[in-house]
């Protein structure tokens, strides 16, 4: 079975097993509850398994030694004491002070809008009012 278990290769003692289990797999959608895909079981002589096994092996030796081993979440993040975890990332004094800047414009444009609607309003009850009159 590859990494992400896109396939897997079996090999039975008895041909009636490995034709029993073909029947039973043969286009079942997996997984279910995900929206899988239908299943293929198809035959192939054992030297074909033994070439597939080996290439797949060969092929995740050179991965490992390619890729340098991942680094825990714990080295990488910040995390919560409480259960479950969640990991984050604090921000760095560019970013606080970005998010500084920005909520400052935004409380100095709503300032300016309620300003803007008392004008609008004194307005409108200036015209009201020697409409009255």
């Amino acid at each position: 079975m590859n990494d992400i278990k896109s396939y897997c290769y079996v090999m039975y003692n008895e041909v009636q097993h490995a034709i029993e289990a073909r029947k039973a797999v043969y286009g079942v959608v997996w997984p279910t509850h995900n929206k899988g895909e239908p299943l293929v079981a198809e035959f192939v002589s054992v030297d074909d398994v033994m070439r597939a096994v080996e290439r797949q092996t060969r092929a995740t030796k050179r991965r490992r030694i390619e890729e340098p081993p991942p680094s825990s979440l714990d080295k990488l993040f910040r995390k919560t004491v409480a259960k479950p975890n969640i990991y984050y990332l604090p921000l760095t004094d560019a970013q606080v002070e970005e998010k500084r800047a920005k909520r400052l414009e935004e409380e100095r444009q709503r300032e300016q809008r309620r300003k803007e609607r008392e004008e609008e309003r004194k307005k409108l009850n200036k015209r009201k009012e020697r409409k009255e009159k």
